[in-house]
């Protein structure tokens, strides 16, 4: 029928593939498949200078409320004052680990149990509560940095107004469905009084900032003023103030210093003191200085969430010589999707060179390699309808079918032209012989192969989910190649044996 209907034939195969990838924009980007990984991990921070008793009597009601909302926990681990490994850490902070039992012995997911506990801490007064699942893919998230799904870097110098343009971020996140736990990676800093150089006064007074600072460095830190020799020892001379270290900084605005004129100067004169809160650490990336807005993901795929979050972005005004980049997760997920289309081209390639050596033609590969981009439309429904996201993982299922699908059609081209070779008859009638001949073969191939990726497919085991995507880009895509090796490639070889082969072997004929 194929054959008689050629036109209608390709006809519908366009408007099959304009619905398929219709379905492409709705199907939901990310790095990794999302995996059950049996364990919850609540971190809480306090407010700055909270005693460490304080914050064991509401680490200790956290762990209550933990036990009566999660019957599934085994355990739970608390570490309170300290940072990964019982160190390093402050002690307005902590952290509580919550290990699962199998998921065969418990109807909620480590998701479904995160979302719960978020909604009963939320209101725990006084601090800051987060809460993730377990980060069991630690290798598979490598270069992430944090075990965030969403991080957005604000690039810039200035810290306050890098603080300001945070809270301006973490604001519009907070309003995007799908976002939970936004934090700033800079926390609030402690307090600390500077001493501010006032430039306008100090140049009435011939002096200059760097000599200044050297001045209050020198009599602060200290500084060499040569060595002396004595008795065959060498000796370091450093010039400082007495008892530096126990000085106020009102003692240290006393004192004076000599200009340019020869004059003193009181550096009370040319500075003054103010107090403000400064930063406990500073980030920096390419060295430019950073802070970091970080959030987890739940509900949502990364791809719909930084899509929306994007857009929203685009509406803060930006300093000048500032920047808001995306990266975390999706930084890893745009590098990894460029590596593995290389990785899919260089694989066509490779088949493609395998055939023309073994067929010892351009055409028959180029006949069998248009089964690749067909079948590739057999994995957007399919992923669409189970609810899968496009991942690494059902990135390489698309790298498989490259060398998997073509299998068929060369059963169906091989098989016709070793009939040429054997019959007189027109080529009609030997691709629809060699059709028919080859349906069976084909089917039970693909049939065998779909149904040993069933089982990873469903996700079975824990764990299964992760590989599940792959399995599912597989399967999908050979359903779809099925059909196009048995209804498409004889369509495509007639069409071809008429445009390259049919033509010449004519015109020799008439010569």
């Amino acid at each position: 029928f194929v054959l008689q209907h050629r036109r209608k034939t390709v006809f519908v195969l366009g408007i099959l593939s304009a619905l398929a990838l219709g379905l492409a924009k709705n199907i939901g980007t990310e790095l990794m498949p999302s995996a059950d990984e049996g364990e919850v991990r609540v971190n809480i921070e306090l407010e700055e200078g909270t005693r460490l008793s304080l914050t064991e009597r509401i680490f200790s009601k956290v762990e209550e409320i933990i036990m009566a909302a999660v019957p599934e926990a085994e355990t739970v681990f608390t570490n309170v004052g300290g940072g990964m490994g019982g160190g390093g850490g402050s002690l307005n902070s902590g952290s509580i680990r919550v290990p699962l039992k199998n998921s065969n012995e418990r109807k909620r997911s480590s998701a479904a149990v995160s979302a719960e506990l978020r909604k009963r801490l939320s209101a725990t007064p006084g601090s800051i509560v987060r809460i993730r699942e377990g980060q069991g893919m630690f290798m598979m998230r490598m270069g992430s940095g944090s075990g965030d799904e969403l991080q957005i870097q604000i690039r810039g110098y200035d810290l306050k107004t890098a603080d300001l343009l945070g809270e301006a971020v973490k604001k519009v996140l907070e309003g995007i469905d799908g976002i939970t736990d936004v934090q700033l990676s800079r926390e609030k800093g402690v307090p600390e009084r500077l001493i501010v150089i006032d430039r306008a006064k100090a140049a009435d007074q011939k002096l200059t900032v760097s000599k200044i600072s050297s001045f209050l460095e020198t009599m602060m830190s200290g500084s060499s003023a040569g060595n002396l020799r004595e008795g065959g020892d060498e000796y370091r001379i450093q010039v400082k103030a007495r008892n530096a270290e126990f000085l106020k900084l009102e003692e240290i605005l006393n004192l004076t210093i000599t200009n340019s004129a020869g004059r003193q100067v009181m550096l009370r004169n040319v500075a003054h003191i103010e107090s403000q809160m400064g930063p406990t650490q500073i980030e920096r990336r390419d060295q430019e200085r950073v802070l970091n807005v970080e959030a987890n993901i739940e509900g949502r795929a990364v791809g719909f969430v930084i899509a929306e979050a994007q857009e929203k972005l685009r509406e803060i005004p930006l300093p000048a010589n500032f920047s808001i980049v995306m990266s975390g997760d999706y930084e890893e997920q745009q590098k990894s999707f460029r590596e593995l289309l290389f990785s899919f081209f260089l694989a066509l390639v490779l088949v493609y060179m395998v055939m023309a050596v073994q067929y010892e033609s351009l055409y028959d590969p180029i006949i069998v390699m248009f089964t690749v981009p067909f079948s590739l439309l057999g994995v957007i429904p399919l992923l669409y309808f189970t609810g899968t996201t496009f991942n690494v993982q059902s990135f390489i299922g698309c790298i498989m079918l490259g060398g998997i699908v073509v299998n068929n059609s060369i059963l169906l081209v091989d098989h016709i032209n070793d009939l040429r070779g054997q019959s007189d008859q027109d080529i009609m009638s030997i691709i629809k012989e060699a059709a028919c001949d080859r349906c069976r073969p084909i089917l039970m191939t693909a049939l065998t192969t779909m149904l040993g990726l069933l089982p990873l497919a469903i996700g079975l085991g824990e764990g299964g989910e992760v590989q599940a995507p792959m399995a599912r880009a597989v399967i999908g895509g050979l359903v779809c190649s099925t059909f196009i090796s048995l209804l498409i490639i004889p369509i495509v070889y007639y069409e071809f044996d008429v445009a390259f082969r049919s033509k010449p072997a004519e015109k020799e004929a008439d010569s």
